[in-house]
């Protein structure tokens, strides 16, 4: 059966173009989270030709801030949205492309959170980059 899940994408890619010389320089991604119930959840990075990489975060009741290291990130598939219509068509996309990645290229962040029985919620302060 499938979890009940809930996710959200944001785009940034407008929000690197003045940045584009120093962001190889950047090492980690930091994430200041909490949930009222305890959560796990996936931060995927989506790059503008469709790669996806993809980290896991916890969430507890108390702010955090969770710093991931971008060489962690692991290639991945990535939730669509809005869900495709007829409900047949896949919920997920993974690309046939391949290659590492490039922070230069990143343009979306999504977040899904699994339910597993009870109500899943996350709060996301900020999202930035570390180096």
């Amino acid at each position: 059966t499938d979890k009940q899940m809930m996710g959200f994408q944001f785009y940034f890619g407008d929000k690197l173009k003045g940045r584009q010389s120093e962001l190889s320089s950047f090492t980690k991604l930091v994430v200041r989270v909490r949930a009222e119930n305890p959560v796990k959840a996936k931060l995927s990075l989506i790059t503008n030709d469709a790669l996806c990489f993809s980290g896991n975060i916890n969430a507890t009741s108390e702010w955090m801030d969770i710093k991931i290291p971008l060489n962690s990130l692991q290639p991945d598939s990535f939730l669509l949205f809005p869900r495709p219509f007829p409900g047949f068509l896949p919920l997920w996309f993974k690309s046939s492309a391949t290659g590492n990645l490039n922070i230069a290229d990143a343009e979306k962040m999504q977040i899904i959170c699994y339910g597993e029985g009870k109500q899943a919620d996350i709060e996301v302060a900020a999202i930035w980059l570390e180096k």
